[in-house]
Parts: structure tokens; C-alpha cells; sequence
């Protein structure tokens, strides 16, 4: 590797690992400050910015799959933090609504690191963003991670996609 490349490589390195630790941080300070995961408080978020969303319009506002919001859904509805009820307009449609715990735990909860994220993508120009989503994907595509499910943010455990094996996953 040259030495130009060798020095990109480390700059994109240490610039990743300061957005790591950014979201992880973020993540954490809202488990810190709510009964909530990362994951949750982002779909309360965008919850509370619609009230009223059905299924479909969350998982696009979540930018992720219905599968996944509707397993997220379930959690937060057993924890009493949002309900599925019946349109007034519309009885064939479902619209998901923040309790007042679900609107009480949101309001002790920091904004999520998925909104600190885009936010942030938001603020880079086009040309910017279009190299950006290039990079990643290929980077991506080079770890064999291309492809499968992208869940939400911090999701993993929480929202049982799975459970951490090794040290991080016994010292919990």
C-alpha cells in the first residue's frame, strides 16, 4: 500500500471510530436516561413528529423494513408506550399512537444517535453525500456485509435480533 493510501486509510479509520463512539455514546446516554433503547427512542421519535402513522408510513420514516418495525412495535406496545388503534377516517386502517408513557419516557430520553446521523447527512452537500453512500457501500460489499438485514441503529439485542457472544455479550 503507498504511503498516500496507507495515510487515507488511517484518516477514514479514525474518523469512523470517532462516529462510533459518537452513536455509542448517544445510545448510551439514553439508556442512561430511559427504560429505552437507541433503536425505540428513534421510533418514538419519529413517532411523536406523525402522530397517527400507520405500518408502512413508519417503517419509511424509519428507513427500514415493516418486519422490523413491526417487531419494535411490539415491544413498545407491551411496554405500554404506544397503542394500534382503528382510524376514525379510515377503519381499515391502523395508526400507531404514543401513550402519555410512551410521550413521558420520550421526554427523558436524549435525541437518538440515528437522528444525530442523519441530521448530520442532511447538513453534507449532494455531491457529498453521493460519495459518501458510494464509499460505504463498497466498503460494505469488501467486509461481506452488503447484503442481509440492516436493522435499526442499536437494535441488535434489544429488539432481539440477537444476542452478543464473547466478553462484550458475558460481561453484561
Amino acid at each position: 500500500m503507498s504511503t498516500d493510501r496507507r495515510h487515507d486509510a488511517l484518516d477514514a479509520e479514525e474518523a469512523l471510530r470517532r462516529i462510533v463512539r459518537s452513536l455509542r455514546v448517544s445510545a448510551r446516554q439514553i439508556e442512561g436516561a430511559a427504560p429505552i433503547s437507541a433503536a425505540q427512542a428513534f421510533v418514538l421519535q419519529q413517532l411523536a413528529t406523525m402522530p397517527g402513522m400507520s405500518l408502512r408510513e413508519l417503517a419509511e420514516r424509519t428507513m427500514t423494513d415493516r418486519t422490523s418495525v413491526a417487531s419494535m412495535l411490539e415491544r413498545l406496545t407491551a411496554q405500554g408506550y404506544v397503542t394500534i388503534e382503528r382510524s376514525a377516517a379510515d377503519r381499515r386502517r391502523s395508526e400507531i399512537v404514543l401513550t402519555r408513557a410512551g410521550r413521558s419516557v420520550l421526554a427523558r430520553a436524549p435525541k437518538s444517535p440515528t437522528a444525530h446521523l442523519l441530521d448530520a447527512m442532511r447538513r453534507l452537500d449532494r455531491k457529498e453525500l453521493h460519495a459518501l453512500t458510494v464509499g460505504l457501500r463498497r466498503l460494505a460489499e469488501e467486509m461481506g456485509v452488503a447484503s442481509g438485514p440492516a436493522p435499526l441503529l442499536f437494535a441488535d439485542t434489544r429488539e432481539g435480533a440477537r444476542e452478543p457472544k464473547g466478553r462484550i455479550g458475558r460481561s453484561r
